[in-house]
């Protein structure tokens, strides 16, 4: 039997061995109702459905608003774009330094947009910080659903990012894996990429911090861990264009590099 009705109640005959579907649109709250009865007006079984509607997912927020989308690779949540936030983890504002002579002198966190320009390098590259922002008392790492506080992000360590590259692969070759494809980011021949779990590495360039100078946008990109080397150094991981290895290098903690956070999924 195919019996269709678009209206929000119908009545039709069925025969024994008779299969009834019902496809609801728009249930409400109230749920819906089916009676059966004998043909003469005596009921025979009802069955009746009440649905809840599952609120909707908030979107995840750092404290500056941006919005963030999130990829599970092994045992790991890392959120999918570059970090952005101008605002750390307890409303203290991160400065923003422009002028070379600041940006090398700093010692105590700072961030930037590539060639200090917001509205051409802030999507999809994110914001370029210094490692004191990284290992700020004040806390970088921090994201939101509803002004409530998602717990467990954290700015990965030397290990997080190992188990990283370790899953998808290993140094030599997880820096095609984790690239974002194609070339509207990344310099051609963008070598090797296949964003095989949806990371989507993008090439944000660095700030020197010797000179204050930007540089190898489009080419580059190098991703702070938590973890110091010594008083100037701290870990980083850096993909290239022309490359699929993922470099795990020193980074002169002056510097602004990227940020990825992450997560322990339980």
């Amino acid at each position: 039997m195919d019996k269709q009705n678009i209206f929000r109640s119908c009545s039709f005959h069925a025969n024994t061995g008779d299969v009834v579907h019902v496809l609801v649109k728009d249930l409400t709250d109230a749920g819906f109702t089916v009676s059966l009865n004998d043909g003469e007006g005596a009921e025979e079984d009802t069955y009746s459905l009440t649905t809840t509607v599952a609120p909707p997912i908030l979107p995840l927020l750092d404290k500056s608003g941006n919005e963030y989308t999130t990829v599970i690779i092994g045992a790991q949540e890392w959120i999918v774009e570059n970090f952005k936030s101008t605002i750390y983890a307890d409303d203290t504002a991160i400065p923003n330094l422009t002028a070379n002579g600041d940006w090398i002198a700093d010692v105590t966190g700072a961030y930037c947009w590539y060639d200090n320009d917001s509205v051409t390098y802030k999507e999809p590259y994110g914001a370029l910080y210094n490692w004191y922002a990284v290992n700020n008392a004040h806390g970088l790492a921090c994201l939101e659903r509803g002004g409530v506080l998602e717990a467990g992000w954290r700015i990965p360590t030397d290990i997080d990012w190992q188990t990283l590259v370790d899953f998808v692969g290993d140094n030599p070759t997880a820096g095609g894996i984790l690239k974002e494809t194609g070339i509207t980011h990344w310099t051609t021949p963008n070598t090797g990429a296949t964003d095989g779990y949806g990371f989507t590495a993008v090439p944000s360039g660095e700030r020197n911090g010797a000179t204050g100078a930007f540089s190898v946008i489009y080419n580059f990109v190098s991703y702070w861990t938590s973890d110091a080397v010594d008083a100037n150094y701290s870990w980083a991981d850096q993909m290239f264009y022309n490359s699929i290895i993922v470099q795990h290098e020193t980074g002169y903690k002056k510097s602004g590099g990227s940020v990825r956070l992450v997560r322990d999924i339980v």
